[in-house]
Order: structure tokens, then sequence, then C-alpha cells
């Protein structure tokens, strides 16, 4: 798959990153096939930004649309084992996801790779503000906000910073992320992944390219993201112990010297000195100054709907956390 040099790719699933990849594989001056199990007509004005020259195929995923295909860029939403995907298989036809397909245009931009079953965006997010506080221009994307692909297109970065899912991750067949992040795993995604051991080896596949060059920061707390296999130099987190970032009662600590206090830490709760810690091990790496991280700690007060207090009144907190899609970020807000 190196080197791009395709003919015919075909997108499967058409929501924000397969309509991106589909733009961008077009842009490349592939010719572009797509797929979809939805119809036409459900589409509205999606589709508006594809050239005319695209051939569609709707209503579901017939093995024609396979004819002379080199690749076939496979949208999060997509299952693994769908039969056009075990189709392209026996035909070995080579398969990647949307976030691989958009690092293959870039893979020597420095890439940092969030994932986790809690706390990513998060992440995503304080690591672009410590990045932009210490002068790298670095924008997020991924699974939060901009397709990867799409940030392909627009450009005008340096450094990007992509959350990844593990419906995004278990595909991938190259990519190498200059820093993974690995925040936590607890129950989740059952209803996609078989059981906690397949959705762990989805998510641990962030770090099965990474060679010494890169970083792995792992969450030293969780049993199930420390043992995770890597190449890469291995930078660990804990709200419990020493490690190369830790919080050490009130202070947050980095290699040994202390950052910034918890006190003067915007974001609330526990759960979110280990995002500050992961966020700052990653941006140090690539060109941060601890002073640029304790600066983004002390503004950056959180996403929407992300124990997000919204009223307070005679001694009752309101708190939109609608994120909390799992049990491990609900008792984390708890």
């Amino acid at each position: 798959m190196g080197g791009l040099d395709l003919s015919r790719v075909l997108i499967v699933g058409l929501g924000r990153s397969g309509l991106a990849a589909a733009r961008l594989a077009a842009r490349d001056g592939t010719e572009v096939w797509i797929t979809d199990q939805r119809r036409d007509p459900e589409f509205g004005d999606a589709l508006v930004g594809l050239p005319s020259g695209v051939r569609r195929f709707f209503g579901g995923h017939p093995l024609e649309c396979l004819e002379g295909v080199d690749l076939l860029v496979v949208s999060p939403g997509v299952a693994p084992d769908v039969e056009i995907l075990r189709a392209a298989r026996k035909r070995k036809i080579s398969i990647c996801t949307e976030v691989e397909f958009a690092w293959m245009h870039a893979p020597d931009a420095p890439l940092v790779a969030v994932t986790g079953s809690n706390g990513k965006s998060t992440v995503t997010m304080l690591t672009v503000e410590m990045l932009v506080a210490g002068g790298v221009a670095a924008v997020a994307g991924g699974n939060l906000g901009t397709a990867a692909c799409e940030l392909v297109m627009t450009g005008g970065w340096e450094c990007w910073v992509l959350e990844i899912s593990s419906f995004q991750a278990e595909l991938l067949t190259e990519m190498k992320p200059s820093v993974g992040i690995f925040l936590n795993l607890s129950q989740d995604h059952l209803e996609r992944h078989p059981d906690m051991a397949s959705y762990g080896s989805a998510k641990r596949r962030l770090f099965a390219y990474q060679d010494a060059s890169d970083v792995a920061v792992l969450n030293a707390d969780d049993e199930q993201v420390i043992g995770t296999p890597t190449a890469a130099r291995r930078r660990l987190f804990s709200l419990e112990e020493p490690a190369d970032a830790w919080l050490d009662g009130q202070r947050l600590m980095l290699d040994g010297n202390f950052f910034v206090d918890r006190s003067d830490v915007a974001l609330p709760g526990i759960h979110n000195m280990a995002n500050a810690l992961a966020a700052t091990l990653a941006a140090v790496e690539l060109g941060a100054r601890p002073e640029d991280a304790a600066a983004v700690l002390g503004e950056f007060a959180g996403l929407d709907h992300r124990h997000l207090t919204i009223h307070e009144a005679d001694g009752v907190r309101w708190v939109d956390d609608s994120k909390a899609t799992n049990v491990g970020a609900a008792l984390a807000a708890l």
C-alpha cells in the first residue's frame, strides 16, 4: 500500500470519515467507487462534494464493487467481519481504515494518537492546546471533530493529534504514531467486539507498528494498559506511585520535577489529573515545555457534555456528563 500508487479505491461506509476519504482519493487522481448500506435518497446533500465520476453502490455492498479495486478504505462504523471485507480478503485486496489512509498521505508528520475507553477527547484537545502554547502548529481530529482525511486536504499544520476509537484501530496495518497514548480500558462496545479481550486487542493495535524512535504513553495504574506490547520508548503516568509523570499528593510531577499544583488545574476530578499527566507527557515529547502544559491546565475547563457544571443553586450542582456512555466514565464522574 505504501506510495499510494492506486488505480481504483473503494470507500466502504459513507459517514463523515468515509466521505472525506472519497474526496481525498479523488484529489489524488484515483478512480473512486463508494458503497453504503443506505439508499441514495437518505444522504440528502452529503454527496454534493463528490466528483461526478464516482461510481456508487447503495442499498448494500454487492461483490461487483470489488472489481479492479486496489484498496478498500473502511469507515469506523463498518464491522470488520461484514461480507464485503471477507470477500476482499479472499481476493487479496488491501484494506485500511480512513485514519490510516489519511496517515499514508503524511507519514512523516508527527502524529499523536490517543486511545482508551474514556478521556480521549479531553486528552486530544489538551495535547493540541499544549503544543500550540509551545509554538507548534497542531490540529485535532479523527474520532473527534474533523476527519483525518479532511485534515490532510486542509493542511496548514505541522503536527496532528487524532482521537482513535477501537473501531478505527482494529484494522490498522502500518500506521505508526510518533506518540501513542493509551489512557485506560473498561467495558465498552461489546455490541461490536465479542469480548473484552478482543476490545483490548483492538486498542493495542495502535502501538503495533511503532519502533524505537516512537513513544508510548501508558497508564501505569491500569493492568490492561501497562502490558501493551510495543517497540516504542515507554513513558508512564500514574495517580498512585512515582512514574515519568505522576500525582504526588497535590503536585503534578514530570520527570521528578514539580510543574503544576492540582489546585491550579481547571479541570475537575481525579480522573482528569490522569488526563492532564498523559497529555503533558505527549506534548513535551513533541516540543512543548512543562510551563506551556501548566499554563494550559490552568485555563482549560473541559469540553461540552463532559463533567461540565452547568448550574449551581441552593447547594445543588447540575452536571452535564452526557458523554459518559459507559460504566467507567460514569464511575469517574461520580
